[in-house]
């Protein structure tokens, strides 16, 4: 059975949200910490050396290949 309110109630889903929506005066500044915070989680941490990895990936391989 078809319900003929449920595309109403639909339609009025999507007008109210397109509305736009006042934006948060904090907005920037609560980005700015999230910024900071990530940056301090990751600034102890050396990056990867991916050559040294990578090499030493190759090496293993061999070892293990018997070659």
């Amino acid at each position: 059975m078809l319900d003929m309110k449920q595309p109403e109630a639909l339609l009025a889903q999507l007008r109210e949200a397109a509305e736009p929506k006042p934006i948060d005066p904090a907005l920037p500044l609560q980005l700015a910490r999230a910024k900071r915070d990530v940056e301090a989680l990751f600034a102890h941490e050396e990056p990867p050396d991916l050559v040294h990895a990578c090499l030493n990936s190759v090496a293993r391989w061999l070892k293990n290949s018997g070659v």
